[in-house]
């Protein structure tokens, strides 16, 4: 697994609550999306995720990014996710791992969905790790 450093990023949305912190990790699942959508979900109510309204103030918030190559869209989850080409919090640790990777819904690569990007939302790298953590 690759992990991004960590970023401090401004609110999008509510903008009535706290800094966030974001990063993206790299790994192997060899499960099902929906199987791995239910685990992190499952993380996030273990550290008191509470979800009142969208963009609301929350503790953790964990979101699949990419599943390798696939495009899906169903009920409850969105691959790619349909938020990523619109935020900067997302791309600046996602391009740090892989700037390479090809977007299989866009055909381009996350360096390119990063220069196309219009958000100027304050990000700052707070903490650098480009090292693998191991499995």
């Amino acid at each position: 697994m690759t992990c991004s450093s960590i970023f401090e990023t401004e609110p999008v949305g509510y903008m009535e609550q706290q800094y966030f912190y974001n990063m993206v990790l790299k790994g192997v699942y060899k499960n099902a999306p929906h199987k791995l959508l239910q685990e992190l979900q499952l993380i996030e109510n273990e550290m008191g995720r509470t979800r009142e309204f969208r963009w609301g103030p929350r503790s953790m918030d964990i979101d699949i990014l990419y599943f390798a190559d696939l495009v899906l869209n169903s009920a409850d989850l969105i691959l790619p996710h349909a938020e990523i080409g619109n935020r900067k919090f997302v791309l600046e640790p996602l391009q740090e791992i892989d700037s390479e990777f090809l977007c299989p819904e866009k055909g381009i690569t996350i360096s390119d969905i990063y220069r196309r990007c219009s958000d100027k939302s304050y990000v700052r790298r707070i903490y650098s790790s480009l090292n693998p953590l191991s499995s």
